[in-house]
């Protein structure tokens, strides 16, 4: 089964360093102590959440 490309993830850069002492690793500010990509994903059934990797194949 090929692989499907669902989204795109990234830093969110701030314009400015305003109050952020944080930086990802191309000196750019980010908003948070986070300073490279990741994704934070979550799924709910009938508005219950589940486990997302119930959802992935295993293979």
């Amino acid at each position: 089964m090929p692989v499907k490309l669902f989204g795109t993830v990234g830093p969110k850069i701030l314009s400015s360093g305003g109050n952020s002492s944080y930086m990802d690793s191309n000196g750019n500010y980010t908003n948070g102590a986070t300073t490279g990509p990741h994704l934070h994903l979550g799924i709910k059934k009938d508005g219950i959440a589940v486990d997302p990797l119930l959802f992935f194949n295993k293979d």
